[in-house]
C-alpha cells in the first residue's frame, strides 16, 4: 500500500470555531440546526450549503486525488437508478447553481457547464473536461469541494450515490444501497439517537429545508483526511503522544425534481496534542492514540466525553 503525507499536524482545519466542546459539555451545540434556505455570497458562510476555507482548501483537494489515485473503485459509487439523465442532470444543476451563487469567485455556472475559474477547467452533467480524470460531473464537482456528499432516497432511505473521499472507517463501496440503519450498524447510539429516520428524512423532504449537524466524533492518532479501513498512512513524529479530535458537519437538503436528499460530510481535524496529554495517565494515552485501534468511535462515547470536557 502506497503512503502519503497530507497532514493537518500543527493546523486545525475548524476554522469557524464548530468544535462541539468549545462550550463546554452540557453546551455543546449538538443536534440539527435550520440553515438559511437561500444563501448567497455576501451571506454568513455558516449558513452556506458547502463551506470553503482558503486556509485549507487546497489541502483538502490534494487529500481527494490522493484518494481518487490509489482507491479510484473505492471513493465514488453510484447505483443503476443514478444512471438516469434526468436525475443526473437534477443534482448537478442544484449543487451548481448552489456553488455559483454563493462562491462566486471560484466558480460559475450558465447552463449546463459549471466552471471552475481558478484553473478554466469545466464540466457538464454527464462529461467533464478533464473526461480522463473524472468519471461525470458530480465526479467533477466532488473534485472542487472541501465536502464529501450521500443521495439518499427520501423513500428506501437507501445511498443510491455516494462519493467519499475522507471515510471514517468505511468506504463508498461498502455503503452504496444500504439504507441508514445498515450504514450506522457500528455507530454507538445512532438508532437511540435517530429512532425514526424515515419519518426525519420525509419530512425534510416535504418542507424543503436545510439542516446542519454537528457529529460523527472519533479520537485518532492521525492527523489526516482519509481515514479508509484498508489504508495507511506513514506515522508522524512527535515527543508526545499525538492527539487529535475528528468530527463532521453534516447537512441534509431537497433536491427539487427527484426523490433525493442530498447529504453533506464535511470533516474537520483540531490538533489537541500540545494541550491534552499532560492531562491523562499513560494508560490512558495509550488507550487513545493506538493506531489500530478499530474502536475508537465506540470507545469515544463509552468514555462519555470525558476527556474532552477535562480540555475545555
Amino acid at each position: 500500500m502506497k503512503k502519503i503525507n497530507l497532514s493537518f499536524k500543527n493546523r486545525n482545519s475548524d476554522f469557524l470555531n464548530y468544535c462541539p466542546f468549545r462550550l463546554g459539555l452540557k453546551q455543546s451545540e449538538l443536534g440539527l440546526r435550520k440553515l438559511n434556505p437561500s444563501p448567497n455570497e455576501h451571506d454568513d458562510v455558516r449558513e452556506k450549503l458547502f463551506q470553503i476555507d482558503p486556509s485549507t482548501y487546497e489541502l483538502y483537494l490534494k487529500s481527494k486525488r490522493k484518494m481518487k489515485e490509489l482507491h479510484p473503485d473505492i471513493a465514488y459509487q453510484r447505483s443503476q437508478s443514478m444512471d438516469s439523465e434526468d436525475r443526473q442532470r437534477h443534482v448537478f444543476n442544484y449543487m451548481a447553481a448552489n456553488l455559483a451563487k454563493t462562491y462566486p469567485e471560484y466558480f460559475q455556472f450558465d447552463s449546463p457547464r459549471l466552471t471552475y475559474k481558478k484553473d478554466g477547467s469545466f464540466s457538464n452533467y454527464d462529461q467533464a473536461c478533464d473526461s480522463h480524470l473524472y468519471q461525470d460531473g458530480l465526479d467533477f464537482l466532488a473534485h472542487h469541494i472541501q465536502e464529501d456528499f450521500c443521495l439518499v432516497h427520501v423513500e428506501t432511505l437507501k445511498a443510491e450515490l455516494i462519493h467519499l473521499c475522507s471515510p471514517n472507517d468505511w468506504t463508498a463501496k461498502w455503503g452504496l444501497n444500504k439504507n441508514f440503519d445498515e450504514i450506522h450498524v457500528h455507530a454507538p447510539r445512532a438508532m437511540e439517537i435517530v429512532k425514526r429516520p424515515e419519518q426525519i428524512f420525509r419530512r425534510l423532504y416535504e418542507n424543503s429545508v436545510t439542516y446542519e449537524r454537528l457529529g460523527a466524533m472519533t479520537l485518532t492518532s492521525f492527523p489526516y483526511l482519509i481515514r479508509h479501513p484498508d489504508h495507511i498512512e506513514e506515522a508522524i513524529e512527535s515527543e508526545k503522544h499525538p492527539f487529535f479530535f475528528r468530527f463532521e458537519r453534516q447537512t441534509l437538503s431537497k433536491i427539487p425534481h427527484t426523490p433525493y436528499l442530498l447529504f453533506t460530510i464535511r470533516p474537520y481535524l483540531m490538533d489537541f496534542t500540545q494541550e491534552l496529554p499532560r492531562k491523562l495517565s499513560k494508560e490512558q494515552w495509550e488507550e487513545v492514540s493506538a493506531p489500530e485501534h478499530k474502536n475508537r468511535y465506540n470507545w469515544f462515547f463509552r468514555k462519555n466525553f470525558t476527556y474532552l470536557n477535562q480540555l475545555f
